[in-house]
């Protein structure tokens, strides 16, 4: 079996069936790939759901456990019976071609152990959601990271910031004993020696972000990352502005925690800490401006940048009515962002051990 697709759910009944027709109706032979649904006991008909479904498409498999998505995503490792296995959202929506490009690209690139595409923003939500995801197409929104939210160029060489679990698919054999002696070389050929360090899966410590620690930990052993603007999922967004904040100040809470266990290097790793700097400088505004009006300048500055990128992603997105709140959505990003971030900060440290098995889940 070629692949196993791996989606952790709970009481998301009405957006995953859309999905799971999406997966099911691959353009790509049903019995060269399993889908394995991993349901948190739901409560909203979730599982009578993929039962039903499951009697149409005969791959689907059905399995309660009661854990967060990282450790669910853990034990559909386990069970995969497939040599790829493919991480997506119970609201990602395939192109019908995914796996057919999908697996001529692993075939093509057979140096590739991660690839990953972009989760395109689904215009059929409402229009806050779609305004929302504006934000994150920006690079004012999301720095490098909004590369994960359209199409852009292919990267052999890609890392945590292009990629994501609403869409990325992992040869298996990253997590297996046979890869613990697997040979490097960089890229003028020569031998940078030896990884003799097991990829171990999911970090259920991190939830948000676990999936950019894992890319982070197997970039540093060696395992080769890329993203693919082919292969790509149609997502959906929050639909509120009180689920949109909490997103960002869970995404800046997490991050300290996925720096702790593994850390981006410097100086990219400041990028996470501006936000904060922004917040932090905010509450000082009132008494530096009483020295001086020269405070007010960068100020002036984040609000001019916010209107001009707030155009450019109306444009993009083909949302012009979005034009007005997109300023105030971008300012909701850095601020949700910078606060989640220095709570995380507040927080005991936690200890990681780099031969951690992460409490067995898989």
């Amino acid at each position: 079996m070629k692949a196993t697709i791996i989606v952790p759910t709970f009481n998301a009944a009405r957006e995953i069936k859309h999905a799971l027709e999406s997966w099911a109706s691959q353009d790509f032979p049903a019995g060269e790939f399993e889908i394995l649904i991993i349901d948190n006991f739901s409560t909203d008909g979730t599982k009578e759901l993929v039962e039903e479904l499951s009697k149409k498409y005969h791959n689907i498999k059905y399995v309660a456990d009661k854990s967060r998505p990282s450790a669910a995503r853990n034990l559909g490792i386990k069970l995969a019976g497939g040599e790829t296995v493919i991480f997506f959202d119970n609201d990602s929506v395939a192109q019908q071609n995914y796996l057919k490009t999908l697996f001529k690209f692993l075939a093509d690139h057979p140096e590739i152990d991660i690839v990953g595409g972009p989760q395109i923003n689904s215009e059929e939500g409402s229009f806050f959601a779609r305004a929302g995801g504006a934000t994150l197409t920006s690079f004012f929104g999301t720095f490098t990271m909004s590369s994960r939210y359209k199409k852009t160029k292919l990267n052999l060489d890609a890392d945590e910031f292009s990629l994501t679990t609403a869409n990325v698919a992992i040869r298996k054999k990253v997590f297996d004993n046979s890869n613990s002696h697997r040979k490097t070389s960089s890229r003028d050929g020569k031998s940078q020696g030896e990884i003799f360090h097991k990829i171990a899966p999911f970090n259920t410590n991190i939830y948000p972000g676990e999936d950019p620690e894992l890319f982070a930990r197997a970039k540093n052993n060696g395992f080769r990352i890329a993203f693919n603007p082919e292969i790509a999922v149609m997502h959906g967004r929050r639909p509120t502005l009180k689920a949109f904040c909490k997103m960002f100040f869970v995404y800046g809470r997490t991050r300290v925690i996925k720096e702790q266990a593994t850390p981006t290097p410097f100086p990219k790793s400041l990028l996470f800490a501006l936000p904060s700097l922004f917040l932090i400088s905010l509450f000082a505004l009132p008494l530096l401006g009483y020295f001086t009006k020269l405070f007010l300048l960068p100020f002036a500055a984040y609000i001019l940048a916010a209107v001009g990128f707030s155009l450019e992603a109306a444009i993009y997105n083909r949302i012009p009515l979005a034009l007005p709140v997109l300023p105030f959505l971008f300012f909701c990003v850095h601020v949700c962002y910078g606060a989640g971030y220095l709570v995380g900060l507040t927080k005991k440290k936690q200890k990681f051990d780099a031969h951690d098995v992460y409490k067995g889940d898989t």
